[in-house]
C-alpha cells in the first residue's frame, strides 16, 4: 500500500484515543491508565484513598426528593468522563450505568456514589482487557443474570451479560429492562432472551470475519427456572404444569413476542464453565494486567465449577421473528448440540 499511497509506517499500534496498547507475542493488553489518572486529577481526587469496591454493598439509588442538592454540572462531567473508560473497563458498567440514571436532581447521595467509583478507579489505575492467543477452534460463550425491580423509582429490574471470544472478554452490557418484570422468573428469562440474541449474532458476525461457523455459543444463566415448565414440555421423568404459576404472568403478557425453545442448542446445562465472569458487569471481579488470572484477591476461585447451569432444563431462548427464527431454523437442522 505504501507503493501506490502516500503513507509512513509508524511501527505498532500503542496509542489511540486515549486507548494504550501493548502488542506482545502471545497477547495484546488494552488499559486507559493515562486518561483514568486524568480523571482524578482533574476531579482532585488523585490523592484519595483507594477502595476494592467500585460500589458499596446494597447501595440503592432513588431520586432522593428530599436530599441536599449537589452541583449537577461537574457530575455530569464525572459521569462523562467514566462511561469513555467503559472501553476497557466492564467492571465500571455496572456503577455508572447506576449514577447515570440520576443527571437530573442531584444530592449529597448521588455524589457519595460518584466519589466512591473515583476511588475504586485510583486503586484500579492499571486494570485493562487482555487478549491472548487462543487455539485455532473458535469458541464462543457467554453469562447473563438480572436482579428484581433494582431501580426504586420505576421497579425496573437492571441485567447484565459478558461474552467471550475463547478466553477473552468481547461483549458486555449492563442495562435497565424496558418493561417491569412481576417476579425474579421474568426478569431472569427476559435477560437469558436478549443475551441468546446477542450469542446469535456473536456467532452470524464471527462466521463473517473468520469464514469459519462457531459452535452454537452457550450462555450461562443459573438463576433461570427451568424453561420446560414455561413451554409445556417437562423434563423426562418430571410432571411438570405446562401453565407454571411462576411463569404465568409474563407468558401472557409478553404473547405478542413470544420467545420460541429451541432445546439442547444454545443454552443448556454443562459442566466446566466459570461463576466469577458475570461480576464483571456488576464490578466485583475484574482482571489485572499484571496478572490476568489472578482472582483470589476478591476470594473468587480460578477453579472451574464442577456443574454450572445454562438455563436449567437445557433449552435455548431465541426471538421468533426476523433473523433469530431463521438462526433457530437453523440450529433444528443441525444434529448437534453442544457438549459438555
Amino acid at each position: 500500500m505504501m507503493i501506490e499511497f502516500e503513507m509512513s509506517d509508524l511501527g505498532l499500534l500503542s496509542y489511540y484515543l486515549g486507548i494504550e496498547v501493548e502488542q506482545q507475542k502471545s497477547r495484546i493488553l488494552l488499559r486507559q491508565s493515562t486518561y483514568a489518572k486524568k480523571i482524578l486529577s482533574q476531579f482532585k481526587m488523585a490523592d484519595c484513598n483507594a477502595t476494592k469496591h467500585p460500589m458499596e454493598p446494597k447501595t440503592q439509588l432513588h431520586k432522593d426528593l428530599e436530599g441536599t442538592p449537589v452541583d449537577a454540572t461537574e457530575y455530569r462531567c464525572v459521569i462523562g468522563c467514566l462511561r469513555y473508560l467503559l472501553h476497557t473497563r466492564p467492571d465500571l458498567s455496572y456503577p455508572v450505568g447506576m449514577a447515570s440514571r440520576y443527571m437530573e436532581r442531584l444530592t449529597t447521595m448521588h455524589h457519595k456514589v460518584v466519589k466512591q467509583i473515583l476511588r475504586y478507579l485510583k486503586g484500579t489505575i492499571h486494570f485493562g482487557l487482555t487478549y491472548i492467543k487462543g487455539p485455532q477452534e473458535i469458541s464462543i460463550f457467554g453469562y447473563s443474570d438480572s436482579d428484581l425491580a433494582g431501580d426504586l423509582d420505576g421497579r425496573k429490574s437492571t441485567s447484565g451479560m459478558t461474552f467471550y471470544f475463547n478466553e477473552s472478554l468481547v461483549s458486555w452490557n449492563s442495562q435497565k429492562h424496558k418493561t417491569v418484570a412481576l417476579s425474579s422468573c421474568e426478569a431472569e428469562f427476559i435477560a437469558a432472551t436478549t443475551a441468546a440474541c446477542h450469542a446469535l449474532w456473536l456467532r452470524s458476525l464471527t462466521s463473517e470475519l473468520t469464514g469459519e461457523k462457531p459452535k452454537p455459543p452457550p450462555v450461562v444463566a443459573p438463576h433461570l427456572i427451568p424453561m420446560n415448565s414455561l413451554s409445556g414440555a417437562p423434563p423426562s421423568g418430571v410432571a411438570t404444569p405446562a401453565d407454571h404459576p411462576r411463569g404465568r404472568s409474563f407468558r401472557r403478557s409478553q404473547q405478542g413476542r413470544a420467545p420460541h425453545v429451541a432445546h439442547n442448542r444454545l443454552l443448556r446445562r454443562t459442566t466446566g464453565y466459570r461463576r466469577d465472569r458475570l461480576p464483571l458487569v456488576t464490578g466485583s471481579v475484574m482482571h489485572s494486567l499484571d496478572s490476568p488470572d489472578d482472582l483470589s484477591e476478591e476470594g473468587v476461585s480460578g477453579e472451574a465449577d464442577e456443574e454450572v447451569e445454562l438455563l436449567r432444563g437445557g433449552e435455548a431462548l431465541v426471538g421468533e421473528t426476523g433473523s433469530n427464527r431463521e438462526a433457530l431454523e437453523e440450529f433444528e437442522r443441525e444434529g448437534e448440540g453442544i457438549g459438555a
